[in-house]
């Protein structure tokens, strides 16, 4: 598991990616937060709260996940976690 210094809602999601064996690099070429290296072409992008520049990041790739908050990443971590089982 990866011992870096996150905010505490990328600390959630970076942790229950390590949990589920999906590979992702952080801070991506893009400026996303991840990007997930399972062959989805998938990015995440997390914020602590709204932010006026989340309309920009998203048009960055087809493919991105926004998470909103420490509760909405407590839930995808669960969600990764109930679906791995």
């Amino acid at each position: 598991m990866r011992k870096v210094s996150f905010d505490p809602v990328e600390a959630v999601v970076a942790e229950a990616l390590d949990k589920a064996g999906i590979e992702y690099s952080r801070h991506s070429k893009s400026g996303l937060d991840f990007e997930l290296f399972d062959g989805s072409n998938v990015y995440i992008e997390c914020k602590r709260m709204n932010s006026p520049r989340i309309a920009e990041q998203m048009s960055r790739r087809p493919l991105v996940i926004a998470i909103q908050g420490l509760e909405a990443a407590i839930w995808f971590a669960n969600m990764i976690h109930r679906n791995g089982d």
